[in-house]
């Protein structure tokens, strides 16, 4: 398991790796039936920061910065609790309009969804609770610099997670 200092330096505490984390967003993400429908057959979730090459959009990518793990207190009914609450990014790709213009109804009808899921469900991390949702932050559509017939939404989300 990754370990953590806590930002006092006096102790040191296990938290959640990140990657169980990523998987159980992305399996929340994935598996949700109403996103999986906008997507269609091609559509894709990844785990990871680039988009793969080869995936035809539109493509969403779940990431957590790597140094960034950082412990801090939740202050329960009865306890205070170790806990954790990590920014992850999730980034939608889609393919321009044929003007060249950005797919604007695309990029808002996903990104709407997993704002709905990220609103009305949590993920099930193994090893943690998860408590709520601490942020949701949406960027507006931009054109991707790497491919200029894709634009991209990135969606900021932290939860309040806490070990179990």
């Amino acid at each position: 398991m990754d370990k953590v200092r806590w930002f006092a330096g006096i102790e040191t505490c296990v938290v959640i790796p990140q990657d169980t984390i990523l998987t159980a967003v992305w399996t929340q993400l994935n598996s949700h039936t109403g996103l999986r429908s906008i997507l269609g057959a091609t559509g894709r979730v990844v785990k990871g920061a680039k988009r793969p090459d080869a995936l035809p959009n539109p493509v969403i990518t779940v990431q957590m910065p790597v140094a960034v793990m950082a412990a801090g207190t939740w202050h329960g009914t009865n306890a205070l609790r170790r806990t954790l609450t990590e920014p992850i990014y999730i980034a939608v790709f889609v393919d321009n309009v044929p003007n060249g213009a950005i797919d604007v109804t695309t990029l808002s009808t996903i990104c709407a969804n997993i704002g709905t899921i990220a609103a009305t469900a949590k993920p099930v991390v193994t090893g943690a609770t998860v408590h709520q949702i601490g942020q949701y932050v949406e960027t507006g559509p931009l054109y991707d610099p790497q491919d200029p017939n894709e634009a991209y939404r990135v969606i900021t989300m932290g939860y309040w997670i806490s070990e179990t």
